[in-house]
């Protein structure tokens, strides 16, 4: 999966268990070092890379081999590439699809996509190759593909790597994000396909929600997280940092969808959040601006 097609899919376009226990009396956003160390807890640790290439190979030299070494403190490093998750400058996006059975079960689809200052760092991988994850990074200036400085590596073991392997910490990650501890958000939705013939002053409506680490509540319905009829078949975040928002989304088995974006900022401020809450089709989801 190339790095455009997440971020498309994020609409843009961060699990330790102290994160989720500081969550309970606050989201994480609220606590900025709290929330760095828990988003590269996801990502630390060494992965061992073979077959890469110099990027652009100029003279064909064979394949050797390499590793991505992600530190504690977010550095982000393989062959000629030094780059820092929390680069102000930065962006980024993570998504994970399951094969089934929720959050818990196998990711089907894995994505990190970091961009900042012209640089790039992209790894992903299907159900088919955890132990091969596709890796490229170095120089991409505006194509978010690496042109120069770079080098890409088809086999990388990303086995090892939290948010990856099967293991709720992503998703324990995003609620601790989400969370308002059961504080209602309220905003001025509309429908996120305008019927034909109305304008968006005809159909603007109150819509509201709350979350838990439990489950979001969506105008008065409540959707689990874990639940084993209706788990969660992909959920991402991401963020552009001179923004100073965090985005995330999840996706659950019969259709309903939620998608926010949130201040990294103290208290209970959304800038955005729409919804296809239970029971409504895709087409009926709502839009709404956060009051």
């Amino acid at each position: 999966m190339k790095a455009m097609q997440v971020w498309r899919r994020l609409g843009l376009v961060v699990v330790c268990a102290g994160a989720v226990a500081q969550a309970q009396a606050g989201s994480l956003v609220e606590n900025i070092p709290a929330l760095k160390r828990s988003a590269a807890a996801l990502l630390a640790g060494t992965y061992q890379a073979s077959d890469c290439s110099p990027q652009p190979d100029l003279i064909g030299e064979p394949p050797k081999p390499d590793r991505l070494v992600i530190g504690a403190d977010g550095s982000l490093n393989i062959g000629p590439v030094h780059l820092s998750m929390f680069d102000p400058a930065g962006e980024f996006a993570m998504t994970k699809t399951y094969v089934a059975g929720g959050y818990r079960a196998p990711a089907q689809l894995f994505a990190y996509q970091f961009f900042a200052n012209g640089q790039m760092l992209d790894v992903n991988f299907d159900e088919q190759r955890i132990s091969s994850a596709f890796l490229e990074a170095g120089y991409s200036g505006q194509t978010r593909n690496v042109t120069d400085n770079g080098v890409v590596c088809p086999t990388t073991d990303a086995r090892a790597m939290a948010a990856a392997k099967a293991s709720p910490a992503l998703h324990d990650f995003i609620a601790a994000v989400l969370t308002t501890d059961g504080q209602v958000v309220k905003g001025q939705c509309r429908p996120a396909l305008l019927p034909k013939g109305k304008k968006r002053s005809d159909v603007q409506h109150p819509g509201s929600f709350s979350a838990t680490l439990a489950g979001l509540t969506i105008n008065g319905r409540f959707i689990a997280f874990d639940d084993a009829r209706n788990p969660i078949v992909e959920e991402g975040v991401g963020s552009r940092f001179s923004d100073g928002t965090l985005n995330a989304s999840a996706t659950w088995k019969d259709g309903s969808s939620f998608h926010f974006e949130r201040f990294m900022a103290a208290g209970v401020r959304f800038s955005t959040f729409s919804y296809v809450a239970p029971g409504q089709s895709a087409d009926e989801g709502d839009f709404c601006q956060a009051n």
